[in-house]
């Protein structure tokens, strides 16, 4: 078997990221929590509205806006957990102070991303302050506010990801045996989509370790629970030496997207050379970058289904009316080549294993008390994984 390029790598861990949370609001997200995005989504576009109306920045305005946004309704564990273990000598008004700063100090990293598209950086913060004023004044759930940005994408461009994987095959970046090439390039917008997305990750790394209101120039590093497993141990210490490296090499630990003079083959190894670099990622779903449009084809089935959940998956006799069968046609307009009989296959496993995990994922966040900060390390995620 080959090996498997470091671009390949990035590729699968992209994917990875971005189907996790499709398959999680597809499948969990309630019609409540629905509207609450659709109110969301309203509030961002009537903002961005305010800013520019080129058609050019609406996907990289509202981006940016979200992200914003899931930066604003986090933290709140960090008061929590300090009055679980009675750390009272720390009052809420001195922790309040402490996540002011750091999500002002965010806010402004996130208004230079901005303007790298020229957008000027007080417009831009005018709106944000505006849309989270509004949104700290109303409770949303951490199924919601936790890892908004990835979860908003996956409801507006469910299809992002494969649309992305496509454009690298155009570009001749990645070579799939049951995808056609389209030269035509139709999926740029997806393609950009999941590099601000990427960006937005890497940035959740960076402001991990530093920032602080103590300083820009210092990184932060805390030491592990004495009673973690050691598996997760060597998980921690390998993030830290990860971190250290970067931050001392030439290339530097943050990652921006923004148009430049290179070409779309390059500007597309770019995103990949730097989320190899600088996205440490856990993968939820396994297999070779082979086995992905079956997953699409699963997550399409599942999407049928939904809307008819009494229809036939799939039929030995005829299986003309079978989800099964609608979802490969779709794959087939979309120019990926998969079987009927492949795909419920997959879906039987899917519902067995991946969705069941996921579901569990839901019930942990629905139970917690507050929001995580949106820097941090997902340790529900890694519950499962660990």
């Amino acid at each position: 078997m080959p090996k498997v390029s470091n671009e390949q790598k990035a590729v699968m861990d992209i994917l990875d990221l971005i189907h996790f949370h499709n398959v999680y609001t597809s499948r969990l997200i309630s019609s409540e929590d629905q509207k609450l995005f659709q109110d969301i989504a309203l509030d961002v576009q009537g903002a961005v509205n305010k800013i520019s109306t080129e058609e050019a920045l609406l996907d990289i305005l509202t981006h940016y806006l979200i992200c914003g946004l899931e930066i604003s309704l986090s933290g709140d564990d960090v008061k929590f957990m300090s009055k679980l273990k009675g750390k009272y000598e720390i009052p809420d008004e001195v922790l309040d102070s402490i996540l002011k700063k750091k999500k002002e100090i965010s806010f402004a990293l996130l208004s230079c991303m901005v303007s790298e598209h020229g957008i000027k950086k007080a417009d831009f913060i005018d709106q944000l302050v505006n849309l989270t004023k509004k949104y700290e004044g109303i409770y949303i759930p951490a199924t919601i506010a936790y890892r908004l940005a990835n979860n908003f994408n996956s409801l507006v461009h469910p299809l992002d990801h494969l649309h992305f994987y496509g454009y690298l095959n155009d570009l001749g970046i990645m070579t799939c045996a049951k995808y056609r090439c389209n030269k035509r390039n139709d999926n740029k917008g997806s393609f950009n989509r999941v590099a601000l997305l990427m960006e937005f990750e890497i940035f959740r790394v960076f402001a991990r370790f530093c920032i602080d209101p103590g300083g820009m120039d210092e990184i932060t590093l805390k030491t592990p629970p004495k009673d973690i497993p050691d598996e997760l141990r060597k998980k921690i210490i390998d993030e830290y030496k990860y971190l250290i490296d970067n931050v001392f090499s030439k290339e530097g630990i943050l990652y921006k997207f923004k148009d430049s003079n290179l070409n779309e083959e390059k500007t597309a190894l770019l995103l990949l050379d730097n989320v190899s670099r600088l996205f440490k990622h856990r993968r939820f779903f396994q297999g070779t970058i082979a086995r992905w449009p079956g997953a699409w084809g699963v997550f399409l089935i599942e999407l049928l289904r939904q809307e008819n959940p009494t229809r036939a998956i799939y039929c030995e006799s005829d299986n003309t009316n079978s989800l099964s069968e609608e979802a490969k046609d779709i794959m087939d307009k979309l120019n990926y080549k998969v079987s009927a009989r492949m795909l419920y296959l997959r879906y039987s496993q899917f519902i067995k294993n991946e969705s069941k995990f996921i579901i569990r994922y839901y019930s942990i966040l629905a139970q917690l008390p507050y929001t995580p900060e949106w820097d941090g390390d997902s340790y529900v995620y890694h519950k499962f994984l660990v």
